[in-house]
C-alpha cells in the first residue's frame, strides 16, 4: 500500500476528560501549532580511557507543546486547560496524526502537568495562548500510566 504524507492541518490533539481506562477524548480545534518530543536523555560518559566522549542512553522523554487561538466569550477547552492549572492536577492528552478513533492513526498519548499557558497579544495578529506540557507521574487503578507513542 502506498503511504501519504500528513499536513498540521489535518493532525488532532486532544485531552481526555474521563479516565485512561473509559476515556473520553475533546479534540483541541482551536490549536494552531503543536510539537511533541519523544526520545532519549544521553548521559554523557567521560574517562582517562578515552579522548572522545561517549554517550550511554538515559531515561525516555516526553512533553509537547501548542499553541492555542483565544476566542472571545466561553471557551471549554481553554477552561480544561485553566483548571488543570489551578487544580495542580495531570490531564490525559493525545497527539494524533488524524481522528483518535481511526484505525491506524499514530500519535504520542500520556498524562501530562501543564508547565505554563502564556498569552501573547501581538498588535495585529490573533490572541493566543502558548501552552507546555510536562509528562506527570500518574497513577489509575492502583497502576502507573506510561506516556507513550500510540498506533491505534
Amino acid at each position: 500500500m502506498a503511504t501519504m504524507p500528513t499536513v498540521g492541518l489535518d493532525c488532532k490533539a486532544y485531552y481526555n476528560s474521563a479516565t485512561n481506562a473509559s476515556p473520553t477524548w475533546v479534540e483541541i480545534t482551536d490549536a494552531i501549532d503543536v510539537s511533541f518530543e519523544y526520545g532519549t536523555n544521553q548521559v554523557e560518559i567521560k574517562s582517562r580511557a578515552s579522548v572522545n566522549l561517549g554517550n550511554l542512553t538515559g531515561l525516555i522523554k516526553h512533553g509537547a507543546t501548542f499553541t492555542l487561538l483565544h476566542t472571545i466569550g466561553t471557551n471549554t477547552v481553554r477552561a480544561a486547560l485553566l483548571a488543570i492549572i489551578s487544580g495542580r492536577a495531570p490531564k490525559q492528552f493525545a497527539f494524533m496524526d488524524q481522528a483518535i478513533a481511526t484505525n491506524g492513526a499514530l500519535g504520542a498519548k500520556g498524562y501530562y502537568n501543564l508547565e505554563s499557558m502564556n498569552g501573547s497579544q501581538p498588535l495585529e495578529e490573533g490572541m493566543t495562548w502558548d501552552i507546555a506540557l510536562k509528562p506527570a507521574y500518574f497513577i489509575e487503578s492502583s497502576a502507573k500510566v506510561e506516556p507513550t507513542i500510540v498506533v491505534i
